[in-house]
């Protein structure tokens, strides 16, 4: 099935998949986090089952570190968006 992966990732575009996926490993089928821009701490989850739409937000850095042990499954056809983070130059 296929999720969506557009953002701060070296290859945004669309991730297919013959099993479920997480959210940690849609982006590493991506190409991984742009370490320069990739915000963790507020990826975004958009889910749309044709009746509504649900939003998520996640907090990756957190899970990468070992402090948050939820793993989010992803479902087909969801979009997981790595933002920028603002940076102040």
């Amino acid at each position: 099935f296929p999720v969506y992966v557009p953002g701060a990732v070296l290859k945004p575009g669309k991730v297919v998949s013959d099993h479920p996926l997480t959210a940690l490993e849609a982006v590493s089928e991506a190409g991984g986090f742009d370490m320069n821009k990739a915000d963790l701490k507020n990826i975004r989850v958009i889910r749309n089952d044709g009746t509504k739409t649900e939003y998520f937000t996640l907090n990756l850095k957190a899970y990468i570190a070992g402090k948050n042990t939820y793993i989010f499954h992803l479902k087909p056809s969801d979009i997981l968006f790595v933002p920028e983070r603002f940076v102040w130059f």
